[in-house]
């Protein structure tokens, strides 16, 4: 790795938006316009997002009714770094900068972005999510559905 990465909020946005599309998982597809609207960003901007997240092979969209987002990889397997990669057009560029190797300013920011890249691509999708305690509430809303459901099909079958 060894190269600068920018924190933008085009990354930051999409960050947000895979951690929607996790959290909403247990609920089949996420539709684009869902998250749009639950990260209050714009639906055309959610699309930009979306294509470029595709075309890096982190989203696998399904068309038609009941269609929508989901991960195209388990959540352990995705780092924040490429997420970032991903929307960022320029994200791995090294700042072209003229100053001198020697440039102690210039090798302190140079070696802090290094850590940083460093730092999230040790970072998963999954890690911010069992770091944020959403994991213990997707795994209740998991078990609430399960319930719901065996309870209906139990209905359905004592009335027939």
């Amino acid at each position: 790795m060894g190269e600068t990465m920018k924190l933008s909020k085009k990354g930051r946005y999409a960050v947000t938006a895979i951690m929607d599309l996790v959290l909403k998982a247990p609920f089949g597809p996420t539709t684009l316009n869902n998250i749009s609207v639950s990260q209050e960003i714009s639906m055309s901007y959610m699309e930009q997002l979306f294509a470029r997240l595709r075309k890096s092979g982190l989203v696998q969209g399904t068309r038609g009714p009941g269609g929508g987002y989901r991960l195209a990889r388990a959540p352990h397997e995705i780092t924040i770094a490429q997420v970032l990669e991903a929307v960022d057009d320029d994200s791995r560029a090294l700042e072209n900068n003229k100053k001198s190797v020697n440039d102690l300013s210039h090798l302190l920011w140079d070696e802090l972005s290094r850590k940083v890249s460093h730092y999230l691509e040790s970072i998963t999708v999954q890690d911010l999510l069992d770091q944020s305690g959403y994991a213990e509430e997707a795994a209740r809303v998991d078990k609430t559905i399960a319930a719901v459901q065996q309870s209906e099909k139990e209905n359905t079958l004592n009335s027939h």
